[in-house]
Formats: structure tokens, sequence, C-alpha cells
């Protein structure tokens, strides 16, 4: 089953989320949907094509290989077909605007039990950057469910600065 933490954070926290993998990790990093193929890896979490992609993190050290697809919608989008297989981390934005808390997300065994990473060590990586995240953050409980939410320091701010 998969396994995740609900995370407000802004751009600039992001930066520093960016900042830490990159620093601490050999890292790659994807947005989930693009209007061009080539643009589906990034260098820079705030250069998404949509304002609400997930970013997808690959931790390089773990096999995979990552397979593209294309929408069929219009416009069609591409977008990486085996992503719930594959050693990735999922960021999804948090939306200040409808109050709602982004996700870091790992789907581990949600969809298949068959990953052709070593799932062990990667839970390894993927709790050490949770670990990060959470000294990085302050946690409250959600008032209308028992979730714990982590808040970044922009975004706290942030969400303090509209309260005032």
């Amino acid at each position: 089953m998969g396994q995740q933490i609900q995370l407000f954070a802004t751009k600039k926290d992001l930066a520093e989320i960016q900042f830490y993998l990159e620093g601490n990790f050999r890292c790659k990093f994807y947005q989930s949907f693009s209007n061009k193929r080539e643009n589906i890896q990034i260098k820079d979490f705030s250069n998404l094509d949509r304002p609400y992609n997930r970013i997808l993190i690959w931790n390089t050290d773990f096999f995979w290989n990552p397979e593209y697809g294309i929408t069929k919608t219009q416009p069609p989008y591409h977008y990486i077909k085996n992503e719930s297989i594959g050693p990735i981390i999922e960021i999804c934005k948090s939306n200040f605007e409808s109050k709602e808390a982004g996700r870091i997300y790992w789907a581990k065994n949600f969809l298949s039990n068959k990953l052709e990473y070593d799932v062990a060590n990667f839970e390894i990586f993927f709790k050490k950057f949770l670990n990060w995240i959470k000294k990085s953050s302050i946690k409250h409980k959600s008032i209308d469910s028992q979730l714990n939410i982590y808040y970044m320091d922009d975004a706290l701010r942030q969400i303090n600065s509209r309260i005032e």
C-alpha cells in the first residue's frame, strides 16, 4: 500500500525541498504532464507547464526506465505511463486558494507487487526524505480529520499573514 503525508508548501518551500534532494541524493525530476515530451523532465520545481502538475522525483540510484505516453485529449499531453511502478516520489502541490494541502506520496505496492527496484532500500530513502520534511516543518492536526498536516516555513507564514 502507498505511503503519504499531507503538506502545505509554497514555491519557496518547494525550492528548499529541491535543494535538499539535489544536495543529498542523485535525483531527476519530472512533471506529470507536458505539451512536449522533451519538457516532461524538469530542472526546477517552479518550471511546470501547468500550475498544479504533480512533481515526480526519481532517485537514480534505483533502477527504472521511464516509458512515455500521450493522452487522447485535445490538446494531447505527454506523460510517464509507468510512474506508478517506478521508484518515484510524487509531490502534489498545495492549493492555497481552496485551502487544500498537497501531499508527498510513494505508491509502493499500490498497483503492483512486482516492482523492479529494491523496495526495502527505496523505503529507507523515502523515510529519510520524510524525516527531513517533518523536521523542516510544523505539524498540526487537521480540523476535519485525524490526519497530521505539515506546514513548511514559508507556507505557514503565508497562511498566518492571511489570518492577521
